[in-house]
């Protein structure tokens, strides 16, 4: 990855000296995801004929739930068994839950592979890599000062006849340098991510009801190649469970890895301390860097010259079944408390057309995925409403359709439902509609529930 970037970083120099054009550039903070698959060579080795299927379904996946966990994020690249997205930030509270973002990515996508293909339990697992970044969009111009600007460039270029994007640059490659020291179930963070958190720390607590300091240590410290000019880089994991090793890792985990084993060992612990940060960075001299990357975030302008690579687009259409089982009672399941939107409330369910998919498909699969649950329409694909949902972070609006189904294995979704996409399911009874607390259910819940029991009643009578 280095040599490719250094390479593309000198050709891309020669073009920029050879071009009198002498424009401002634009320049912006960037955060970096990556999502790669862990023990993929001995997966591939052992189903051969499996893995394309199952490879192709972790992309789609983590490309689903990255693009509407990170709002505002496009698809990078495909590099292998990983996947990379990028996101300009214009505001430092962006970055205040990412990490815990990215964990339940992890928890979310693996658990919809368990589900549907058995092979990968305990076999297949999944890891996370977060950094950020300032970089500049350039374009063919002549450049007096390149050793400056061409630290961390945007490029944009053409394969055949589709346009690509590029990012290159030392602060770049630094996250290509450290994912090597991720693991199975772990997010990895940089040490300026982990700095700009724990700078605001007490901000973090306040608005999420948690300090993420709790859940991030040191878990070593590394000579990365051009990275702070050969001083040791500290490596950062973040992870909900740091008091229950038995829930960290695999039980011989810590024969593979020397990480594992200190940690285990309790040998490191005195080192792990995320505030050790602050004595670091002053020690390292990089506090101003720090402080760049702040400044940018407050006076870049978006940078929208930037196509996605994303070869699985969602189209901006949400589809939720109204699902019944055999006694007329209807599932609802309750989002968990670090959703984005609507935390801790009751919903149906739903899923996210992709293009060329129709309702039914659409419906089958996310339902599978986060409940287990097989369904059936009846006789036909009956729609029931339609419902307009505005996101206000975002500025835009999501239309939705709602329709009914039946649940054909009830019993198993009380043990397969995604505990990661919801935190508890029941079967609600419709006669029990005029006892529930609006607040605590999507709007509409009750005219919704309505709707679907008449068309229930229709299609039984």
């Amino acid at each position: 990855m280095s040599e490719k970037a250094d390479l593309l970083r000198e050709l891309l120099a020669l073009d920029l000296v050879r071009s009198s054009n002498n424009k401002i550039n634009k320049k912006g903070a960037f955060l970096f995801v990556s999502f790669d698959l862990v023990n993929s060579t001995a997966f591939k080795s052992l189903y051969p004929n499996k893995w394309p299927v199952i490879f192709r379904r972790f992309y789609e996946l983590v490309e689903n739930h990255a693009l509407k966990s990170f709002i505002n994020s496009k698809v990078w690249r495909y590099a292998g068994d990983e996947i990379l997205f990028y996101k300009q930030i214009d505001k430092i509270s962006d970055l205040y839950d990412v990490p815990r973002i990215a964990h339940r990515v992890i928890k979310v996508v693996l658990e919809a592979l368990n589900s549907k293909y058995a092979e990968t339990k305990n076999l297949l697992f999944i890891k996370s890599t977060l950094w950020i970044a300032e970089a500049t969009y350039v374009e063919s111009q002549d450049l007096t000062e390149s050793e400056t600007i061409l630290n961390n460039l945007i490029i944009n270029f053409d394969i055949g006849q589709k346009r690509n994007v590029d990012f290159l640059g030392s602060d770049i490659d630094l996250g290509f340098r450290i994912a090597k020291f991720a693991q199975r179930d772990k997010v990895i963070i940089s040490a300026e991510l982990a700095y700009l958190l724990y700078k605001e720390r007490g901000i973090i607590e306040e608005d999420f009801n948690y300090n993420v300091l709790d859940s991030l240590r040191i878990v070593t410290y590394e000579k990365l190649k051009g990275i702070w000019n050969d001083r040791h880089y500290p490596i950062i994991w973040y992870h909900e469970s740091w008091d229950k090793p038995d829930e960290m890792f695999l039980y011989d985990e810590h024969f593979n890895s020397d990480i594992v084993k200190k940690i285990i060992s309790k040998e490191f612990s005195s080192e792990m301390k995320i505030d050790r940060l602050k004595k670091i960075f002053t020690e390292v001299d990089n506090l101003e860097k720090v402080k760049s990357i702040e400044t940018c975030m407050k006076q870049s302008e978006p940078i929208n010259v930037l196509p996605s690579v994303s070869q699985y687009n969602q189209v901006e259409v949400h589809c939720v079944a109204v699902c019944f089982n055999n006694e007329g009672h209807i599932l609802i399941a309750k989002r968990p408390s670090n959703k984005r939107r609507l935390p801790n409330i009751w919903e149906f369910g739903c899923g996210q057309l992709k293009k060329s998919q129709d309702f039914s498909d659409c419906l089958k699969e996310s339902y599978k995925e986060d409940f287990g649950a097989e369904l059936d329409f009846y006789s036909k694909l009956t729609p029931i409403s339609t419902y307009i949902m505005e996101d206000k972070s975002e500025g835009r609006k999501i239309p939705g359709i709602i329709f009914i189904a039946r649940v054909l294995n009830p019993r198993d979704v009380t043990d397969l439902y995604s505990r990661a996409n919801h935190s508890e399911i029941k079967w609600f009874n419709p006669k029990d509609l005029s006892t529930i607390e609006k607040d605590d259910y999507v709007d509409d819940f009750a005219h919704t529930v309505s709707r679907a029991v008449e068309a229930f009643k229709s299609i039984h009578s």
